[in-house]
């Protein structure tokens, strides 16, 4: 079965706190932190059809 989900590029730990997100462009931004080594990771994530676009600050 293949693995899904993010992981650390640095250490590889799966748990990967949000500590900010932002909307761009219509798009979702979200800035997470290892919980590990600490290290930064920056996603650009598309919404969901048909969710609710409302709920981000």
């Amino acid at each position: 079965m293949k693995d899904r989900g993010l992981a650390c590029d640095r250490c590889g730990c799966r748990h990967l706190e949000v500590v900010r997100t932002v909307r761009v462009f219509g798009k979702i931004k979200r800035r997470r932190r290892c919980r590990h080594c600490g290290r930064i990771v920056t996603t650009l994530e598309s919404p969901a059809r048909g969710s609710d676009s409302k709920k981000l600050p």
